[in-house]
């Protein structure tokens, strides 16, 4: 008898284990996650041992039921195991859409004092022409280019004095601008971000800086046997279409962008309702929510909220997204 009590106890420890790793989210664990687990596998043991052992002296034997100790000890280990399976991931995903049409997925992460922050915007080479080839690129560099507020070199010292990370990338489907830092300063990365994206100047001077440093660029890109084999099938499959374009695009192309193309294609992509932004760190779903609206407010206003409600609507019936808690947030009030 004794032997099955212990054999359920050490089972029991093995699926607290497996239990736990349920609720991870990162790979390697911590010297103090270990140290509660073990304490949970030895507290498990006892446990199981103690209180199998106790039912089947007080009371299966007095009512000469003794055969029923591996039943009596497996339903133990059921009762020791069912918390922690019954524990709620730590890190909460939650979802909605302000009132200007932006739309945020937030991911609370309390396991690392850091936070991810990026603005993903659709539109990459998948939505340029011949005319403007290397556009959605050049915003990638041109947003770092300086703002109302501050320089470009104020736009990358104020992030990298906090040891911090600030950058953008493009792709055929999408532009993303984002920060890395410590959760502590997370109200100056969605300020610099914001800043970004509602007072940059695109001036003259430095689109003709930027439009040579992208010639350049366009050159590594020729001195590449792999990158360019990779255009040159891209080209041949799409054709004339915006995924068969260089993302960088040409030289002829980017001579033909000017401030005036610049702020068109801006207005009428760079826009709220044409934006996810998603977060991951150590922050409360409700403050970030209220920072990101309060930062983005400006940011393509959507006026007809009907048309808003219906857009929002549609976009989780086909993609079968489904509300996260009680915390989805949309407000279609009117007015």
């Amino acid at each position: 008898m004794i032997y099955t009590i212990i054999y359920y106890a050490f089972f029991s420890s093995a699926v607290l284990f497996y239990g736990i790793g349920l609720n991870r989210t990162t790979l390697i664990p911590s010297f103090s996650e270990v140290l509660g687990t073990l304490f949970i596998m030895l507290a498990s043991i006892l446990a199981t041992t103690v209180l199998s052992w106790l039912f089947i002296q007080n009371i299966l034997i007095p009512l000469g039921l003794a055969e029923l100790y591996p039943l009596v000890s497996l339903l133990i280990f059921l009762g020791i195991l069912s918390p922690v399976f019954s524990q709620e991931n730590t890190n909460s995903v939650f979802h909605t859409v302000a009132k200007n049409g932006l739309e945020i997925v937030v991911i609370e992460n309390y396991e690392t004092p850091l936070v991810y922050i990026e603005l993903v915007f659709k539109a990459g080479g998948n939505y340029q022409t011949s005319e403007n080839e290397g556009l959605f690129h050049l915003y990638e560099h041109m947003l770092f280019k300086g703002t109302k507020n501050r320089t470009s070199k104020e736009l990358a010292s104020t992030i990298d004095n906090l040891g911090g990370q600030i950058n953008a990338f493009t792709s055929k489907e999408c532009t993303c601008f984002y920060v890395k830092l410590l959760d502590e300063h997370i109200s100056i990365g969605v300020d610099v971000l914001s800043d970004m994206m509602l007072n940059s100047l695109f001036d003259s001077e430095e689109i003709d800086k930027e439009r040579q440093v992208i010639l350049e660029e366009l050159k590594m890109y020729e001195d590449s046997p792999e990158d360019l084999s990779y255009d040159l099938l891209t080209e041949n499959i799409y054709k004339t279409d915006g995924l068969g374009m260089n993302i960088i695009g040409t030289k002829e192309s980017l001579y033909n962008i000017n401030r005036e193309n610049i702020l068109e294609y801006f207005n009428k992509y760079y826009v709220a309702s044409n934006c996810v932004i998603s977060m991951s760190g150590n922050f409360n779903f409700e403050e970030m929510i209220k920072l990101i609206e309060d930062k983005f407010e400006e940011l393509d206003k959507i006026k007809e909220k009907k048309e808003r409600k219906k857009l929002y609507l549609k976009r989780l019936e086909l993609q079968g997204f489904k509300s996260f808690a009680d915390k989805t947030v949309v407000d279609f009030e009117d007015g």
